[in-house]
């Protein structure tokens, strides 16, 4: 397709043949063309790497997380089987205070 352009074989496309293209015009897209090419190949392992979620919104992984501990405090104090335990720890405490 590029080749076709620098050639000005419009064929496949007869709208284009219509349209005059200057040389300044085709240089400049070449160019952009390499410029393009350059900067893909020298930041082609920025592009692939692997960002972390956490990297890119820090603030939303930390408002989730506060959500998912809020659960798990809430059904650890609702638990009633561990209410019995709690209160014997906390009557222990309270007989002996240096533990």
């Amino acid at each position: 397709m590029k080749q076709n352009i620098n050639w000005h074989e419009y064929s496949q496309f007869p709208h284009l043949s219509q349209i005059e293209c200057l040389g300044e015009d085709i240089q400049t897209a070449q160019h952009l063309s390499i410029l393009h090419d350059d900067f893909k190949n020298r930041l082609e392992d920025i592009v692939t790497m692997e960002i972390s979620p956490w990297i890119i919104t820090p603030f939303n992984e930390l408002e989730e997380e506060n959500v998912v501990l809020q659960e798990e405090l809430l059904q650890l104090s609702t638990n009633a089987e561990l209410k019995p335990n709690i209160d014997n720890l906390l009557s222990i405490h309270q007989v002996h205070p240096s533990h």
